[in-house]
């Protein structure tokens, strides 16, 4: 072979290489149009046909499937162990799907934003359990308005005429947007040239790196994934409750306190949990508290929710 045929070939297999990578990235970290099957197991685990009747867990499209499943289901497998029931994900397409579930029994239990909780305890007496702990041992969490490190976005008044990326609808990121940061700014969203809902968190950050989007808002758990990687934060919320794990009006009382008990008895400094916490999404590593409905009633006076 001639060396002009060997340079063409090793660059033909170059691009095939890396467009098999380019497509594998993008299935697995950005596109949501597939969901993962159900009836697929991610993990096999021996002696598992022995335990309970299969637990299965709710969880919001906040994030793409592979972030959910890499970071919440090393917390199922945890309850699986602690309880002596099986715990596994079932992941729905959109916030409202995952109440659907709830109300219709297809989930036991589920992982809520904050925001949703509120609407959903009001429409369908859902009740929250525990909520997440963080670094400091407090619970909440705030939402950041972000943009790319080199945009000359350095306030919130710079938003007129922006294109804003936000996560969706139900997202209390995106109503913190509407409903606080642009009116502290006396803007509104005709003052912005496009607002436009995605389909979570980590599509929101890759439309502001792309530069799709001039600007948009997260939790600050995904702000800080990014932070030194073309994210700057310009403005962040004040602090609010963490969204909840969550029960149905009608549940399992065994249920709900085998898997209280085990997630409060999470530990990050003792050596058994230090380790195993490091694998789990960042919200969860440093461990749980018991969740009352009254916690959320700070942010239902900050949204206008309570009742006259």
């Amino acid at each position: 072979m001639s060396h002009r045929s060997t340079l063409l070939l090793s660059l033909f297999l170059g691009i095939v290489v890396f467009g098999l990578a380019t497509a594998g990235f993008y299935r697995t970290v950005v596109d949501l149009s597939t969901p993962y099957p159900e009836d697929v197991p991610l993990y096999e685990r021996a002696g598992s046909a022995a335990l309970g009747d299969t637990v299965h867990v709710g969880v919001i499209s906040r994030y793409p499937p592979s972030v959910i499943y890499s970071g919440y289901q090393p917390l199922l497998d945890y309850l699986t162990e602690s309880t002596g029931r099986y715990f596994a994900l079932r992941l729905s397409g959109s916030y409202e799907e995952t109440v659907r579930q709830l109300v219709d029994g297809r989930v036991a239990v589920a992982f809520l934003g904050a925001y949703l909780y509120l609407k959903a305890h009001a429409e369908h007496g859902i009740l929250s359990v525990v909520q997440p702990l963080n670094d400091d041992g407090t619970p909440g969490f705030r939402s950041a308005l972000i943009t790319s490190q080199h945009s000359e976005i350095t306030s919130i008044s710079d938003l007129a005429g922006r294109r804003l990326a936000l996560p969706p609808e139900l997202s209390f990121s995106a109503v913190w947007l509407l409903m606080q940061v642009l009116p502290s700014a006396e803007l509104d969203v005709a003052s912005v040239g496009s607002a436009r809902y995605l389909p979570h968190h980590h599509a929101v950050v890759y439309e502001v790196l792309r530069g799709h989007a001039d600007a948009g808002v997260v939790k600050d758990r995904v702000a800080r994934e990014f932070l030194g990687r073309g994210v700057r934060v310009v403005a962040t919320s004040d602090p609010i409750p963490g969204g909840p794990l969550v029960v149905p009006a009608e549940h399992d009382p065994e249920l709900v306190e085998a898997i209280t008990r085990a997630l409060l008895a999470i530990d990050p400094a003792k050596p058994e949990f230090a380790s195993r916490t490091a694998r789990w999404d960042p919200e969860f590593a440093h461990g749980f508290v018991v969740a009352r409905d009254s916690d959320y009633d700070g942010l239902r006076a900050m949204l206008g929710l309570l009742p006259s």
